[in-house]
Order: structure tokens, then sequence, then C-alpha cells
């Protein structure tokens, strides 16, 4: 097992008590086998329904985390986001993810937000607004 920062555990256990209010399930091992035969691991996964979340923490969001992140997504399906510990990252990175359709939340209120407007888009897809 990978070691983890004390910090994720707590945003883990947070992350859950969130999404479970909000209506999502939380999907244990956080583990999905893309197309590719690739295992890829996420920090927490939840499911909406036939929607699944995975969420990846990091300290600080570089590129190469956002690549990460597109690949899980592209490989297997799952709409990946990224909670930035540190808050928002650098104007660079923001721009970076955003080209590539990349969420990248704040721990906490940002993170229930998206969840609600999620849970809002599967029962009316109209309703969706962008987060920022």
């Amino acid at each position: 097992m990978d070691w983890v920062p004390p910090q994720w555990n707590y945003e883990v256990l947070r992350l859950q008590l969130i999404a479970e209010k909000n209506g999502w399930i939380t999907v244990k091992p956080p583990f999905r086998v893309g197309k590719s035969g690739v295992i890829h691991k996420f920090s927490y996964l939840a499911a909406d329904g036939n929607v699944l979340c995975g969420f990846d923490f990091y300290e600080n969001v570089r590129e190469r985390d956002v690549q990460k992140v597109v690949s899980k997504r592209k490989d297997t399906g799952i709409y990946a986001i990224i909670v930035s510990l540190n808050g928002t990252p650098d104007e660079k990175i923001w721009r970076y993810a955003d080209d590539r359709g990349v969420t990248i939340l704040s721990p906490g209120t940002q993170v229930e937000s998206f969840l609600r407007l999620c849970s809002n888009e599967i029962e009316n897809p109209r309703a969706r607004e962008p987060v920022r």
C-alpha cells in the first residue's frame, strides 16, 4: 500500500461525508480497470446512479497531475476531478487544466457545491452551471 499523507485521510473522510450527504455512494475500493487493462486508483470514488466521479488529491497541482487525470478519464470513462489541498493553483496550471476539461476544486465547500451540481445535472441536464 502506498504511503498516504495524514491530511489525505482527513480529506477522504470529509469528501465521503459530503458526498453521502448529497446522495452519492462511496465506491470501495476506489479502483477501476480501464479499457487498456490498466488499474487506475483514485483518492476517492463516488457514484450517483450510473455516474462515477473520481477525485484525486494533490498538495500542489502540476501539469503532470493534470495529465494523469486526463489519462484516467479517457481510459475509464470516469469523470475525474482534482482536489487541490493548497487551494487554487497558479493561473498557468488552472488554464492548462481548463483547456483539457479538468476541474480543479479546493477542499470543502467547492467540493460540496460541485457534487450538488452533478446530482442536479443527473436529474435535470439543463440546470447545470459551470463551477470555478
